[in-house]
């Protein structure tokens, strides 16, 4: 595919297919030679800069920072993270300058630096001020509690968290703040504090339903509502998230969030002792496939003979 772009001088494609391969070599740790990472990276920040694409430089400089890390090379993985940094300021842009600090602190982080990544937290979170963004704003405000949560300093990760849901019900754009509450919901999830991301996790689904967003409610009841009541110990109201989720998959037809749903469905209640229940929706999960199998092989015989009913 590089090969391919590079050959018909397709400046854009040419740097998204290198930047797929930074992102495919650093999500998969693959041992790669740093210098031909290093020097196809900078041959897609100069495309990127061609086009005056700042983000996509930025990006790049996440995939390359990051491909170091897998490398252990973690001084010149934040090195990439503050070019990155260097950009989004020289663009003027506060999401975006918000956006590479938080990834130099979550680089930091990943080196064990937790110093210099809340130092980082505290210039996002100022950078969103000064621009004047609630979401980016909230956004800083979570980064800090990520932080704070790496620290073990609980009561500070709840409270910084605390104030980004606050952050985010006072965004305008309903669909922009029920996607903020998810967040802080997901990370409430992710620091073992369930009976947040339980109460979080029913906010941004009400959130979400406001903004006739069904999608987003079953998401949330799916990925975080659902496993913070299991993690809490309570099953029964586990089941009921999941299966509010399949009910919503199943209103908008989205057949691959039913089963993921039902899937994890016969996990949860198979993994707590629940064998009876676990079968009966392992057999609904046979008739949804099964069910998909079929219209799927209608829809190949009508493309493939007209007529066909």
């Amino acid at each position: 595919w590089l090969r391919r772009v590079a050959q018909l001088g397709d400046g854009l494609g040419e740097a998204v297919a290198i930047e797929a391969l930074l992102n495919f070599y650093a999500s998969e740790r693959r041992a790669v030679k740093e210098e031909d990472a290093e020097e196809r990276g900078r041959r897609a920040l100069t495309l990127y800069g061609e086009l005056g694409d700042r983000r996509a430089q930025c990006d790049v400089l996440q995939a390359l920072a990051r491909v170091r890390l897998g490398s252990s090379d973690d001084v010149q993985a934040v090195a990439r993270a503050q070019e990155a940094v260097a950009i989004a300021k020289d663009a003027g842009d506060a999401d975006l300058l918000v956006t590479a600090l938080l990834r130099k602190s979550a680089m930091y982080m990943e080196v064990e630096d937790l110093g210099r990544a809340a130092n980082s937290a505290k210039k996002a979170l100022a950078a969103a001020r000064d621009g004047r963004s609630k979401r980016a704003e909230a956004i800083a405000m979570l980064g800090g509690a990520e932080v704070s949560a790496a620290s073990r300093q609980v009561s500070e990760a709840r409270a910084e968290a605390s104030g980004a849901l606050t952050l985010a019900k006072s965004i305008d754009d309903r669909s922009a703040s029920a996607s903020m509450a998810a967040r802080v919901a997901a990370f409430f999830l992710k620091v073992g504090l369930h009976d947040e991301a339980i109460s979080v996790g029913g906010e941004a689904v009400a959130m979400f339903g406001r903004a006739s967003d069904e999608r987003g409610q079953a998401e949330v009841l799916r990925t975080i509502v659902a496993p913070a009541h299991l993690e809490a110990g309570g099953l029964d109201k586990a089941v009921s998230a999941y299966e509010a989720a399949v009910d919503l998959y199943r209103a908008f037809g989205d057949v691959a969030g039913e089963v993921d749903t039902l899937t994890a469905l016969v996990d949860a209640q198979e993994s707590h002792g629940a064998a009876e229940d676990a079968i009966e929706a392992a057999k609904e999960l046979v008739e949804v496939v099964a069910r998909y199998g079929r219209r799927l092989a209608e829809a190949i015989a009508r493309h493939r003979l007209p007529g066909v009913d």
